[in-house]
């Protein structure tokens, strides 16, 4: 009797358990079967609401990809907020609104979730059954004894000349990254969204003058970053790592790539779970990122293995077009946005790409040792499944130097896929910045062409390792931000312009408040390779700013900076905006010692009677002044004497002068220089 009493109650306790297991609340994604009732087209309140979620930074963006009449789609449109608030009202909790696939995730037991599946607009419901995996290397090694600059009160976006890269200049280097930022060429305009395990960005001393514009965590729903109470210690340390190879800051320790440029940050990850709600994160930021006008996306997450309840993927579902975040990804990159992950840290062994490595649209960077050449052995291999070459290019992956989260050690060395594509992101950001119309395809096109094994890729390190200087000359003519300072009686005008084949031209346009157009100067190259720079007389701005664009023309292309025509550069007089990167030596010193003489205007279109030279005096000296026509005969000349140290300034009378081509011989501090200039009176 007392065996039959006890096999009773056990069944019974089974039971109870299996009761227990089946009311336990758990994530569920919700797909539903359209968007409502209110038809999808221009003028309707759907297409207005629609129109709303975006930024202008956002539409603009796509517009370099997508027809007019096609900037938003359906697939943009809301969730239906009616059905979301049927489901809730049943007593779900809302996690995740998804527009794109048109789901939401909501937490809920069995039963609620068998009585939302039966609501007529409910297409279909399923567990959240993906897993993230974070792909830090062996974390990162903390250095025990390490000089660390403490002047960090440098204001990074300008005024703060060279740079001293400490242990991080090889990264930089292996990319070619360092003469760009000697240019001043330095992220800045361009608005990157990281995807990671979250970012405790304002203690790390490389990030506290860091430009993030919005951050939302996507796992605990509120706009904080940096760990909560909710989360294990050191969660936010990783994406911390990442964000600073990027953005970091920190003279003589931490050059990131691309330091000026603006942040959006979305924590998607728990860090000592492994819970498949993670990939509906990464879709849900993806979205929230891709609204707000992000250019650029920075993963250093992938998806392959599966907790144990759970079945992992298997590598020939990883097609490209399958998982969520691959499918997230490619919608991105069709609305212009360029999406960049890590391949994963599952080598040597071939096929080893986690997604959204493999998406069809992703820069996906495989990992490199610093000597440039021997790929790192976690680094994994392609190919895809169909036999695509995946990754698509590498960058250094050992021994990268990152900011971490322990207040006595602030960097580290750290490896991984996870460390490499952050270098790669950067790298995106300032071709970018010089050629904004670029298309996410033909970015990823121009690295390929320009990167170490472009004439043989394999799956180990796909196209290798892209320089970005190389690249950037493929894409045009490289004009440098403008920077500006006072010298003497004149606005120093600073650009630097490289370009693949002979310059032909290079000028400054500039509008002065009490003009009606644009008066032309040209910019003339110095001593140090690369710079242009053109002088123009402080009272010509009458104390007001002015506008002014850069022109540029080679042999095969011509650039104009800013690059879109209607965008101008603002100057002003009797201030100073040196970009960061250029060096000291480069500005002040070359102005006063070694600039030569020009003549403005050199191409003269209206009635003037005169025209200035301008002739720089390293001593006190006589000048002498000699113009002549094409054919040689002397139009005129004059002789000044003992004129002072610095920039003269003299008036050259051409009242006479028919329209053709002229030139001036000035003699000044024992030399002798010819200046042509040409008359076409309209």
């Amino acid at each position: 009797m007392f065996r039959i009493r006890l096999y009773i109650y056990l069944i019974i306790f089974y039971l109870l358990f299996c009761l227990s297991l089946y009311s336990q609340p758990g994530n569920y994604r919700v797909f539903f079967r359209d968007k409502g009732p209110i038809e999808f087209k221009h003028g309707t309140s759907l297409y207005d609401t629609t129109f709303k979620l975006f930024t202008e930074r956002a539409l603009n963006r796509r517009s370099k990809v997508l027809p007019v009449d096609s900037i938003i789609n359906i697939e943009d449109a809301p969730v239906y907020m009616p059905y979301i608030d049927s489901c809730t009202d049943l007593g779900s909790e809302l996690k995740l609104i998804l527009r794109w696939e048109n789901y939401i995730v909501v937490q809920c037991d069995s039963e609620t979730i068998e009585i939302i599946n039966k609501l007529n607009f409910v297409k279909n419901v399923q567990p959240t059954a993906n897993k993230l995996v974070t792909l830090d290397y062996n974390n990162y090694s903390m250095f025990q004894s390490i000089f660390i600059n403490d002047d960090n009160n440098i204001q990074i976006y300008e005024n703060c000349n060279d740079l001293d890269y400490g242990p991080s200049l090889r990264q930089a280097q292996l990319l070619n990254v360092p003469i760009l930022h000697s240019f001043g060429i330095n992220g800045n305009g361009i608005l990157i969204g990281f995807l990671d395990t979250g970012f405790r960005w304002k203690s790390q001393i490389s990030l506290t003058n860091a430009s993030v514009q919005s951050e939302y965590d996507f796992i605990n729903n509120d706009s904080v970053t940096a760990n909560d109470d909710l989360d294990s210690s050191g969660q936010d340390s990783h994406g911390t790592a990442v964000l600073s190879i990027t953005g970091g800051f920190s003279q003589g320790n931490l050059i990131g790539i691309a330091p000026n440029a603006e942040f959006i940050l979305s924590k998607t990850e728990i860090l000592n779970k492994e819970m498949h709600i993670e990939e509906d994160n990464y879709a849900s930021a993806i979205e929230w990122i891709e609204s707000r006008g992000v250019d650029i996306t920075s993963s250093s997450l992938g998806y392959f293995n599966f907790d144990l309840s759970d079945s992992s993927y298997k590598y020939e579902e990883l097609n490209g077009n399958t998982t969520i975040v691959s499918k997230s990804v490619n919608r991105a990159v069709k609305r212009g946005v360029i999406c960049i992950t890590a391949a994963g840290n599952s080598g040597p062994f071939p096929r080893t790409i986690v997604s959204p490595g493999d998406a069809d649209s992703a820069i996906t960077v495989g990992a490199v040792q610093p000597d440039g050449i021997t790929p790192a052995s976690f680094s994994s291999r392609g190919p895809r499944v169909d036999g695509k070459i995946k990754p698509d290019i590498s960058a250094m992956g050992v021994n990268v130097f990152a900011g971490t989260l322990d207040p006595s050690n602030p960097f580290g060395f750290g490896g991984g896929t996870s460390f490499a594509t952050p270098l790669i992101t950067g790298t995106v950001a300032l071709l970018l910045q010089e050629f904004p119309e670029l298309k996410p395809w033909e970015v990823r096109k121009l690295l390929k062409t320009s990167a170490s094994l472009s004439n043989k890729p394999d799956d180990t390190l796909g196209y290798g390792i892209p320089d970005v200087f190389e690249t950037m000359k493929k894409a045009g003519i490289i004009i440098s931000p403008v920077s500006t300072y006072k010298l003497n009686q004149y606005q120093r005008i600073v650009v630097y312009i490289a370009s693949a084949s002979p310059l032909i031209k290079t000028e400054l346009y500039i509008k002065f408040k009490d003009r009606q157009s644009f008066e032309k100067y040209i910019l003339y190259p110095t001593v140090y390779k690369y710079q242009y720079t053109a002088d123009i007389p402080l009272d010509r701005f009458s104390n007001d700013s002015a506008n002014c664009y850069i022109k540029a023309e080679d042999l095969e292309n011509d650039r104009r900076l800013p690059y879109i025509e209607t965008d101008y550069i603002t100057i002003e007089p009797n201030t100073r905006h040196i970009h960061c990167g250029i060096p000291s030596s480069q500005t002040e010193e070359f102005a006063k010692d070694k600039t030569d003489a020009y003549l403005y205007p050199s191409i003269i279109e209206d009635y003037r009677d005169f025209i200035e030279l301008i002739v720089p005096l390293k001593t006190k000296s006589d000048i002498q002044i000699d113009l002549f026509d094409l054919l040689g005969n002397k139009v005129n000349s004059r002789h000044l004497t003992e004129r002072e140290t610095g920039i003269s300034s003299t008036p050259v009378e051409i009242t006479n002068l028919s329209i053709g081509s002229y030139f001036i011989n000035v003699s000044y501090n024992g030399k002798i220089e010819t200046i042509p200039f040409i008359i076409i009176r309209k």
